[in-house]
């Protein structure tokens, strides 16, 4: 089901507003809002995941003015930062956000920290390869962070990192641009219960990957092109993967940004 923008901007601002979400019984919800930055709701607690990027991108969505702005304005915990790509990362809007949420905590790889630290006064939690970061949000939220190889070759120096959050009302895996078949296998390997996947279009288009989504319930796809630039066909590859029912997984997805999608319990038509 595809909303107006108004709608999506309405639905954007009860997210934010922890409190107000909590009446609907809402648990679990997402909402992107550009290229791959998502606004989670998670058990009253609000969580922002590469939430600002660049306004000049090639191929792929920037933010909407207005949902961009209705994010900024907006209140979070957690900045969860997967790598320093422009379609993931803005140093300045990242900045600017965390000098008006001074109790937020933000994670962020090795490369990001050197960017932030020194000019915030927030707790910067750093990933580095080879290790992972945990922390509790509270008696309902586990955080999990580690560090998994970025797709492509030529992105092999990208420290990208992945958050597994964990609930009791079902575990959610972030994989930012993550190497599918790397991170799936950490995941089996680790024993990570996965049961939202939030990831780039591709892991259900490559057959490699999707033979590792079928112990996952929902997969939550995100950094399509721009329908307007989709030269290679690719979103019409997706679609009809999605369509023949080739993937395990319930598939949920927009090309318009900020949907809002109830993941627990699960939105009805």
């Amino acid at each position: 089901m595809i909303y107006p923008m108004k709608h999506r901007e309405a639905e954007l601002k009860k997210l934010i507003n922890a409190q107000e979400t909590k009446t609907k019984g809402v648990r679990i919800a997402a909402c992107q809002i550009n290229n791959a930055g998502v606004v989670l709701f998670i058990h009253n607690i609000v969580i922002y995941a590469d939430p600002f990027c660049h306004d000049n991108l090639d191929r792929y969505q920037c933010a909407d003015p207005k949902l961009e702005d209705t994010a900024f304005a907006g209140k979070a915990e957690l900045l969860l930062l997967t790598h320093e790509h422009s379609d993931h990362y803005h140093m300045e809007k990242v900045i600017a956000f965390a000098e008006k949420n001074k109790d937020l905590i933000l994670f962020a790889n090795e490369k990001i920290t050197k960017e932030l630290r020194g000019r915030l006064h927030n707790t910067i939690l750093t990933v580095s390869p080879g290790d992972s970061v945990s922390y509790k949000v509270n008696s309902e939220l586990e955080l999990y962070s580690f560090c998994c190889l970025h797709m492509g070759e030529q992105y092999r120096d990208v420290d990208n990192i992945c958050y597994y959050l964990k609930t009791k009302y079902g575990a959610l895996l972030l994989t930012g641009d993550a190497e599918p078949q790397a991170l799936l296998a950490h995941a089996e390997r680790s024993r990570l219960q996965v049961d939202y996947l939030i990831c780039p279009f591709t892991y259900v288009t490559l057959a490699r990957a999707r033979e590792r989504l079928h112990p996952i319930k929902t997969v939550i796809a995100v950094h399509f092109p721009d329908p307007n630039k989709d030269d290679g066909g690719w979103i019409a590859c997706f679609e009809s993967v999605v369509r023949k029912k080739q993937v395990v997984p319930k598939v949920l997805y927009s090309l318009k940004l900020g949907e809002y999608f109830e993941l627990y319990p699960e939105a009805r038509d």
